[in-house]
């Protein structure tokens, strides 16, 4: 009986023994950090959700998404990223490197389009008046090649505040001019 009784409890320790290797929260971490992969901090977070640990594994899992999206450093990555991670500071961060990629995708290859889909998504930015420049020297380029009245007058109105609205405007003037019959100067030389 007393053989039994010592078996018993060597059983018992032994199962307290494993159990407790099993539930080391701080040791399973160092191996998911260790890793450093999304799986394993999940595996972790999973294992022990209740650990004081599972915000910093959540938190390492964050930046490591946010560090392969800046280093691809696509519209893709980082849109990814966005729809992931959208109420931290990182995605504050990601959200305006989003908005420089965008900026500058849509001014070193305009289109009126581009142009004014970036404009119109970052209607504020501290970006947005080089790309209004750009959009504004396309479309009045378009409006020099159509030599249309209400083409000057649209362009006016459209983009008061630019360097090509007086140009425009001395256009459209000059245009109304010749249409009733009066003399008005000819455009000799080209716009970019």
């Amino acid at each position: 009986m007393k053989a039994s009784f010592i078996f018993q409890i060597g059983v018992l320790l032994a199962v307290v023994l494993v159990l407790s290797a099993c539930n080391d929260p701080e040791g399973d971490f160092k191996k998911a950090e260790a890793t450093n992969t999304e799986a394993a901090f999940n595996q972790f977070i999973q294992e022990h959700p209740d650990s004081p640990l599972v915000a910093k594994a959540k938190g390492l899992i964050e930046k490591n998404a946010y560090d392969t999206a800046h280093n691809t450093g696509t519209v893709a990555s980082y849109e990814g990223f966005l729809k992931r991670f959208q109420h931290d500071e990182l995605a504050s961060i990601a959200a305006r490197e989003l908005e420089v990629i965008e900026f500058n995708t849509a001014v070193k290859s305009p289109t009126v389009s581009g142009l004014e889909a970036v404009l119109a998504k970052y209607p504020s930015s501290t970006n947005a008046l080089p790309a209004r420049q750009t959009l504004s020297r396309l479309v009045f380029n378009k409006v020099i090649t159509t030599n249309t009245l209400q083409a000057y007058v649209d362009f006016t109105n459209r983009f008061p505040e630019t360097e090509q609205a007086n140009e425009a405007a001395k256009d459209r003037d000059n245009l109304n001019i010749e249409r009733s019959g009066g003399v008005a100067w000819h455009r000799q030389c080209s716009h970019s």
